[in-house]
């Protein structure tokens, strides 16, 4: 899988680690699920529907995914960088 399509410097400053790792899981969550989409849409079908798996090494940044609440600590945050929370609450990413 080849990334450069689509790199490009950001065009925002992240404020602490939890905020880069919550944009960068956003853009790979937003890639997995065109390409999950992409692969469903050409006919190939894994059997039963499985979560995509993303990997995270912060664990503020998990944590953050799964608990929809604001924290003092997040609320700085855009809240287009958490569209990887709707996909967690459905079911479409597990981290």
């Amino acid at each position: 899988m080849t990334w450069g399509r689509g790199s490009s410097l950001s065009s925002s400053i992240a404020l602490s680690s939890c905020e880069a790792e919550i944009v960068a899981a956003t853009e790979a969550a937003k890639e997995a699920v065109y390409l999950d989409n992409f692969v469903k849409e050409l006919g190939y079908k894994q059997g039963e529907a499985q979560p995509i798996h993303l990997s995270l090494d912060n664990q503020a940044a998990i944590d953050s995914s799964y608990n929809a609440e604001h924290h003092q600590r997040t609320r700085h945050i855009d809240r287009k960088h958490y569209f990887i929370q709707e996909l967690v609450e459905q079911g479409r990413i597990v981290l």
